[in-house]
């Protein structure tokens, strides 16, 4: 195409503009400079109409399409005040833009001033013509006739002079008013961004301020268990992973604990406050505290029982051992890679699902757990001939496995 000529509707009302001819020789019409972001632009000139110029938008539009396609421009206009406005984006031709012709559009793209067609003036009233016509006829003799022509003369350039002073500051408001709704629509922008980055900046002290408080809170220290002189034994597991059949592995643990060899036990599991997915599994025989907040009264009657996020406050009474309990269960989920003890006198496995992890996590292989493992003494697996057995049976049959008699054995001999 040759050239690019934006036509919109105040164009088309002023201007006699044939589309078709224009079409006709290559001249690509828009009606709106976005339409320039959907089609391949070559560096063709974009021609601009006065009359876009003179419109709310228009010198915002013209300096947005500038920085961001780089557009080409040609300005057609006789507007004194705009052509010094807009002379810097672009080349500008004084042309009458009602009777704008596509040799107009080819002088323009060629720089040719010649086709510039003069703006026309409006023609002279009556009274102008005949004040002339007395002062230019010598046989008018009459002094008060000829003073009265020559004032009307003198009002009539004087008007003259006002009407385009008058004309040019208007052009000139309009050109301020659109430069001013440029700036306008820039500040709009810079103010929507600073909103955002308050409200970013806010949500990232929020966050921040959530993070101090989780660091700081109970939930990531470790309890000493020295000042607790009559503390019970403690079988201390940290999981790695999903572990499978946790909560059958630590009740048989727990109950044969119980039943066969007449220990009191209590369980505690300690678990991350922000997973409620596994919250949503822990079986009813539990009972659940909340970030540590808990009745003494409660810990003490529990045998099971499980905190979401502080601890501390709960092992503090549970070791004090009121209850007298001689073995604790602690069951530690938590995705911090550490204990939250620091006791020397405990008995400790980790739990890892997959024993091609235990090198990897930097665990010791002799007391860790793992699943589904044969002929490996520390492995809790899918029993299949769990399901056919009776409930009576069935703790029988689990609370014979080899991990279990071993955990028991090592718990009756370390502790002695």
């Amino acid at each position: 195409m040759q050239a690019i000529l934006l036509v919109d509707s105040e164009s088309r009302r002023i201007s006699t503009i044939e589309i078709a001819e224009l079409k006709r020789f290559d001249i690509y019409i828009i009606s709106d400079l976005k339409e320039l972001l959907s089609i391949k632009y070559h560096e063709e000139p974009v021609i601009i109409l006065e009359s876009f110029l003179k419109s709310e938008y228009g010198i915002s539009e013209i300096i947005l399409y500038k920085e961001l396609i780089g557009l080409n421009y040609i300005f057609i206009t006789n507007n004194d005040v705009l052509f010094k406005e807009i002379s810097r984006y672009g080349k500008v031709f004084s042309f009458d833009i009602s009777k704008i012709n596509y040799s107009m559009i080819i002088s323009a793209i060629n720089d040719d001033n010649e086709a510039a067609i003069p703006f026309t003036v409006e023609p002279e009233n009556k009274f102008v013509k005949l004040a002339k016509i007395v002062l230019e006829n010598p046989g008018i003799t009459d002094d008060t006739i000829k003073g009265m022509s020559e004032a009307i003369l003198k009002i009539s350039e004087y008007n003259s002079s006002l009407y385009s002073r008058v004309n040019e500051l208007e052009n000139y408001i309009k050109v301020l008013e659109s430069l001013n709704q440029n700036k306008a629509s820039q500040l709009s922008y810079l103010s929507s961004l600073v909103d955002t980055m308050l409200q970013q900046t806010i949500k990232v002290n929020d966050a921040l301020s959530q993070y101090s408080f989780l660091c700081q809170k109970e939930v990531y220290c470790k309890v000493a268990m020295d000042s607790f002189e009559h503390h019970p034994k403690i079988i201390y597991f940290k999981e790695y992973g999903d572990f499978l059949h946790l909560n059958t592995f630590i009740f048989t643990l727990a109950e044969t604990l119980k039943r066969q060899y007449d220990f009191p036990v209590k369980v505690l599991w300690v678990m991350d406050k922000n997973n409620p997915l596994r919250q949503k599994y822990i079986p009813d025989y539990y009972t659940i505290f909340s970030d540590g907040v808990f009745q003494k009264t409660l810990v003490h009657v529990s045998d099971y029982m499980c905190t979401t996020g502080g601890y501390a406050e709960i092992l503090h009474s549970i070791c004090e051992n009121q209850s007298g309990i001689e073995y604790l269960i602690v069951l530690d989920t938590k995705l911090v890679d550490d204990t939250i003890l620091r006791v020397i006198d405990v008995l400790r496995f980790d739990l890892c699902r997959n024993s091609s992890k235990i090198k990897e996590y930097g665990l010791l292989d002799s007391r860790t757990i793992v699943n589904n493992v044969q002929n490996r003494e520390l492995s809790w697996n899918h029993y299949y001939e769990y399901a056919s057995l009776n409930e009576k049976d069935r703790f029988l049959f689990l609370a014979n496995r080899p991990v279990i008699n071993r955990i028991i054995q090592l718990a009756l001999s370390e502790f002695d």
